[in-house]
């Protein structure tokens, strides 16, 4: 395979019965595992690395939301003997 196949930048070079014989290769077992297909147009390689607006990954998430640290000091508590 080319990998140009529904490029709209790029004319594909295989013939039908090399992409019938791709396609009959990973169909039966890989897609039966696939749920969702989606096909994606391709993005220019100078557009993967231009500076977008971006959260910035320095910045960390917290630790934990105020409902998981409420849970967490439930089991902190000292349980009574029946």
């Amino acid at each position: 395979m080319c990998g140009h196949l529904g490029d709209p930048r790029h004319a594909c070079r295989c013939t039908p019965h090399q992409i019938l014989q791709y396609r009959a290769r990973i169909s039966g077992p890989l897609l039966d595992r696939i749920d969702l297909h989606v096909e994606v147009a391709p993005v220019p390689y100078r557009a993967l690395g231009a500076d977008a607006a971006s959260e910035p990954s320095a910045a960390p998430a917290p630790a934990s939301s105020p409902p998981a640290s409420a849970g967490a000091s439930a089991w902190r508590s000292p349980v009574s003997p029946p």
